[in-house]
């Protein structure tokens, strides 16, 4: 590659993404680009000079790989991303998009007289899967230039799994795990899928008759010797990718007797038959994102608790409460994001009148809740209004907002205009300059008011 052309592109990228108060200098950025350049050229880099992250969440401790920002391995490795997702094509999947799918499936099954739904999930998959066996399989005869097959073939000897963290792992996995959808549709479509979706290493299969659970099982464990598991495929690192049992789920029609549940990307689906022989359908959060949400919500009130910030603690709760969007410029490319729990939960707005019983209560009273569990008296803007239907009292409610579709939408030309932006920023005491630009102190607020940009 054009050494100096492809790494200054890249550079340049990371340090646009960074707040304004963290970025380089052009001097700086110069030294970077020229460093890295000169540590490619005389091959004086090593993969596997990575640092391990151990994360704690829900009593799991999670090892998340990393190389020093601004590194030579760091760049090289997003430069074989980069490579890698243009040769292959690879679109990575929409969470949106598929649940959307996957309630339109569920919705249409009370009018069917027999089905399946089996839901499954991989063990450890990213640790599971060898890049050397990748590589081999998959990259090595694509037609790359030579230095980038060596270069890639570099980094799968030092680094042997797709552990999380890294940049190629990502295009590693989805490489390897396309292949596995293709397969997987194929025989499928013999037995009478009419769904199939997988996110990274969770999926779901809808069959339109009765499967029954270990030919479900059986199907997916043959696919995965086909594609993770090719005997002609010589390499020392050899795959170890299998299907996680405990986290197996099996529904068919004729068997539903009592209430029955599933879940996918944090949904909760449930069915369960009525006297008519019907099934009733409803939907929910899982009790796991509903712990998870809530302690959000407490820790905000916990913040709130030491430092008495009152209105930091309104602008964060209305942050969580409202679904957040805003645009960013990536390579020449404006992209819209959204973000938030309304945003997560979208297709439930649908469904406010079929909702479990336990999300209902969570999306009505876990604002308040957290006050309470907390001993923290409410503060003025949650308390009743004299008017119930005054719409100042349900903003700050998640059943209204999302039933609503409630936005905030950080976009100067048709929603929050700047000046008004940087008010928000002075009642919170943030130093912003008028001469700022619009995505500089969009930056600065939402990792203020813990959104993350």
């Amino acid at each position: 590659m054009n050494t100096s052309i492809e790494i200054k592109k890249i550079v340049e990228y990371k340090n646009s993404r960074l707040l304004d108060k963290e970025q380089k200098s052009k001097h700086e950025l110069d030294n970077i680009i020229r460093r890295i350049t000169e540590e490619y050229k005389k091959n004086e880099y090593n993969f596997k000079d990575f640092s391990v992250l151990k994360l704690s969440k829900d009593k799991k401790v999670r090892k998340v790989y990393t190389y020093k920002d601004f590194s030579v391995e760091n760049i090289l490795c997003i430069y074989m991303k980069r490579l890698l997702e243009k040769k292959f094509y690879v679109k990575y999947p929409n969470r949106n998009k598929f649940v959307h799918s996957l309630f339109d499936i569920i919705n249409s099954l009370k009018d069917m007289n027999d089905y399946t739904i089996y839901r499954f999930d991989f063990k450890k998959f990213f640790d599971t899967i060898s890049n050397e066996y990748v590589f081999k399989k998959y990259i090595k005869n694509m037609n790359l230039e030579r230095y980038q097959i060596d270069l890639i073939n570099k980094y799968v000897q030092d680094v042997k799994y797709c552990h999380a963290g890294f940049n190629v792992s990502n295009i590693f996995c989805e490489i390897i795990s396309r292949d596995f959808d293709e397969l997987l549709r194929a025989e499928l479509n013999s037995k009478g899928a009419i769904y199939y979706r997988r996110y990274v290493d969770d999926g779901i299969i809808v069959f339109n008759q009765y499967i029954e659970k270990e030919e479900c099982k059986r199907i997916i464990e043959n696919i995965i010797e086909k594609v993770f598991m090719d005997n002609k495929i010589i390499c020392e690192t050899k795959c170890k990718v299998i299907l996680n049992l405990k986290k197996e789920q099996y529904i068919s029609r004729r068997n539903i007797s009592e209430k029955t549940e599933f879940d996918f990307l944090g949904y909760l689906f449930c069915l369960e038959k009525t006297e008519k022989n019907k099934i009733k359908m409803s939907y929910g959060i899982t009790k796991k994102k509903i712990d998870k949400y809530s302690r959000r919500i407490e820790n905000i009130v916990l913040e709130y608790k030491k430092n008495k910030q009152m209105e930091l603690l309104r602008q964060k709760i209305k942050a969580f409460c409202f679904r957040i969007v805003y645009r960013v410029n990536k390579k020449n490319m404006i992209l819209w994001k959204d973000k938030g729990f309304i945003a997560n939960y979208s297709e439930l707005r649908y469904r406010t009148e079929n909702l479990t019983k336990e999300t209902e209560i969570f999306l009505k009273n876990a604002v308040k809740n957290a006050f309470v569990k907390n001993e923290v008296k409410l503060p003025y803007f949650l308390k009743e209004s004299k008017e119930p239907t005054c719409e100042e009292e349900n903003i700050y409610n998640l059943y209204n907002n999302l039933k609503r579709y409630k936005s905030l939408i950080f976009v100067d030309e048709i929603g929050i205009k700047k000046e008004t932006l940087i008010k928000l920023c002075r009642r919170l005491n943030m130093y912003i300059e008028d001469a700022d630009s619009y995505e500089h102190i969009l930056q600065e607020y939402l990792l203020k008011i813990k959104v993350g940009h």
